[in-house]
């Protein structure tokens, strides 16, 4: 049940760049009684999508952070992707984890977009074991995607050779 939905968009100017911030924020209510809410921002200066979760991650969760995230990179152009997981709970199951580049590569090019474009950052701090495979999971598909502990670390892999993949 979707208890928030609010989507801000702003552009403003500085200096004589014009940057657009654009912020999407959702707050869902689990059938646990737990919510899990994730924030998506595009930072114009470092041209990263921003995605930070928290609370229970779940398949419909995924889900939608997909759709949102491919309109977001359509929109702006944009195949950096830093997710923020160091406040979620991971709670997919083996199966699910195993399905997710497929899944997302399949999402992707119903949209027109290829998965390969894309280079996604990891950043957790716990659940390990289901991070680590699905970053196995994921490069054994050919996919651009690595774990991190520290944020700084995730975004200069990001920004490695200032170009999308």
């Amino acid at each position: 049940m979707l208890v928030h939905k609010n989507r801000l968009s702003q552009h403003f100017l500085a200096g004589e760049a014009e940057k657009s911030v654009v912020q999407c924020f959702f707050l869902e209510k689990l059938t646990s009684g737990k919510t899990m809410s994730h924030t998506i921002a595009y930072n114009a200066e470092e041209k990263i999508i921003d995605i930070k979760f928290e609370g229970d991650l779940t398949w419909s969760e995924v889900k939608k952070v997909i759709s949102e995230t491919m309109q977001y990179a359509k929109e702006e152009n944009c195949f950096l992707i830093l997710n923020d997981m160091r406040e979620a709970t991971m709670k997919l199951s083996t199966l699910e984890i195993y399905n997710l580049p497929q899944n997302m590569s399949e999402m992707l090019a119903s949209s027109g977009l290829h998965v390969h474009k894309f280079k996604r950052a990891f950043v957790a701090a716990k659940d390990l074991k289901d991070y680590s495979f699905f970053e196995t999971v994921t490069l054994n598909r050919g996919q651009f995607a690595k774990m991190f502990f520290d944020i700084r670390e995730a975004k200069k892999w990001l920004l490695e050779n200032n170009k999308n993949p």
